[in-house]
């Protein structure tokens, strides 16, 4: 064996150990990145589930609120039908016993 190739093998594992730890180094720090957009993405996630209880709440607030006050313009709707074309039914239903 010839020294040159002893020192062309050292310099080659050497400069592929460097390699390595700056690959290693570099890795770690995307890591750490991911780590920590993976950290905010969960409390947005969790402030969305929230904000959507929250959402579907109120629309169930609103739903209610909705059939209630469809059931008081339902009986005002009566009444006014009642007021205006009562009369009329009530002639001819009064007519209709007569005959």
């Amino acid at each position: 064996m010839n020294t040159s190739n002893i020192i062309q093998a050292d310099i080659f594992f050497f400069i592929a150990s460097i390699g390595f730890v700056v690959m290693a180094i570099i890795l770690a720090i995307v890591l750490f990145y991911v780590a920590k957009v993976a950290r905010s993405m969960s409390r947005i996630v969790k402030r969305i589930e929230l904000e959507s209880e929250k959402v579907a709440d109120d629309i169930e607030n609103l739903r209610t609120r909705i059939k209630e006050e469809g059931q008081k313009v339902s009986g005002l709707g009566k009444w006014i039908s009642a007021f205006l074309f009562g009369q009329a039914v009530y002639k001819k239903a009064r007519k209709k016993k007569e005959d």
